[in-house]
């Protein structure tokens, strides 16, 4: 029973995942993905993503802190596309903190 709701939540959020990226295909072939969650656990939600749109998703992993940090000193120039943590308060810490 766990496995089958863990395969349904994962089809959902590739599908969110997807339609939120979706987007991004006019301006890049390419997403930069900066993420503090496990590449093992991540990939085949971007390897679904670059299946269904022709989109390669390149992945960069880090702590939250680390990657925040990268993104703040990287500037206008970054790479970042999205970034990914493993909770909300890092993500408002990056928008409100270092206005990433």
């Amino acid at each position: 029973m766990k496995i089958r709701n863990y395969l349904s939540t994962f089809k959902f959020l590739t599908l969110i995942f997807a339609s939120f990226l979706s987007h991004f295909s006019h301006a890049s072939p390419v997403v930069h993905v900066y993420t503090a969650r496990i590449r093992e656990l991540v990939k085949p939600a971007f390897d679904a993503f670059e299946k269904k749109t022709g989109i390669k998703v390149e992945i960069l992993t880090g702590t939250a802190a680390g990657l925040i940090e990268r993104i703040n000193a990287e500037g206008k120039h970054t790479k970042a596309d999205v970034l990914l943590t493993v909770d909300a308060g890092n993500l408002w810490l990056a928008k409100n903190k270092y206005k990433v």
